[in-house]
């Protein structure tokens, strides 16, 4: 039998778990053999109806197409260390989006939180159905779900902001990836807004802070990632200094050491945490000059570990529009 690949929100089943987005477009489309669109949009039809009319708010099929000009597909493993690829030959990509809601990003009030498990039902549905019913050998349905917060995250922010205000952390890569405003930063804001989305990966790091090992995350990116959620914070907080990075990030790693402490490390967690962070504040200084600020009058920590390695992807300021 002939292998078939469904991608449902980014994630590969039934050949292994993965992130999962488009890498390769062709100047003309990919096969898709007879029939099989037309199958789909049959299938889009009957179970759209369905769910549609769910209780508690439905979900409708917007899309119903061949996978277009798309080539192949990148498959990550979640460590992102790993890299394969799948043709999109033959494939049938489904959209699928909260009713009312504008997608990829609906509205908070519309979306459906990441728990839910209808969306994941009905992307499982319309992969079984297309399979038995077409000869498409890939199912694509990247639905839209919300970033997800954590309450340890959002006090943390909440406490610098001086108001309550969300962290979002992206629920996959493919989201960030996604995310036009997201293209190389650590995290990014609106001016006056009452959250910030953080990098994919980052918030997970930061609740790692208050573990004995961190949770085998390395201590340099757990301190990039509480730096980045406490720099991000000071932007949401309502105060004349809060456009300006320089300022902004003079507040951030005067803070640090706190933030650590917030979130459950122990006091010689919290100065290993600060060391890295201090070398990675340093780092954003030199790199970018709307960083620097003058007579900062941060506290230099003791003798420093090796200076944390560059970012993987070549993320580079924070930022907040």
């Amino acid at each position: 039998m002939k292998p078939r690949a469904i991608f449902i929100a980014g994630v590969l089943l039934a050949v292994g778990t993965f992130t999962a987005f488009p890498v390769q477009a062709s100047p003309t489309a990919s096969t898709l053999e007879p029939g099989s669109l037309a199958r789909a949009h049959t299938i889009r039809a009957q179970i759209g109806a369905r769910y549609r009319a769910l209780p508690g708010g439905g979900l409708a099929i917007t899309e119903a197409s061949s996978t277009g000009v798309v080539e192949s597909f990148a498959l990550l493993t979640p460590d992102l260390l790993e890299t394969r690829f799948l043709p999109a030959d033959n494939g049938i990509y489904y959209a699928t989006c909260p009713v009312r809601a504008t997608c990829p990003y609906p509205a908070r009030r519309l979306a459906r939180p990441a728990a839910d498990l209808a969306p994941h039902r009905l992307a499982l549905e319309l992969a079984l159905h297309t399979f038995l019913e077409s000869s498409a050998d890939v199912v694509v349905n990247p639905f839209a779900n919300t970033d997800l917060t954590f309450p340890a995250l959002n006090a943390l922010a909440s406490h610098w902001a001086k108001r309550d205000v969300v962290v979002e952390c992206p629920a996959s890569l493919e989201t960030w990836i996604a995310d036009k405003n997201a293209g190389g930063t650590w995290a990014y804001t609106f001016r006056d807004a009452d959250w910030t989305r953080i990098k994919v990966g980052l918030c997970e790091a930061a609740l790692a802070a208050e573990q004995p090992d961190y949770g085998g995350i390395e201590p340099w990116l757990v301190a990039i990632a509480v730096h980045v959620i406490t720099h991000e914070s000071w932007h949401l907080r309502l105060w004349q200094g809060r456009r300006d990075e320089a300022r902004v990030e003079c507040k951030a790693i005067r803070s640090d050491r706190r933030s650590f402490l917030r979130l459950g490390a122990t006091p010689d967690q919290a100065d290993d945490l600060y060391s890295w962070a201090w070398a990675f504040h340093i780092r954003q200084a030199k790199l970018f000059p709307e960083y620097r600020l003058k007579g900062c009058g941060a506290k230099r920590p003791g003798p420093l570990s090796p200076p944390p390695p560059p970012p993987h992807d070549g993320s580079g300021p924070m930022a907040a529009g």
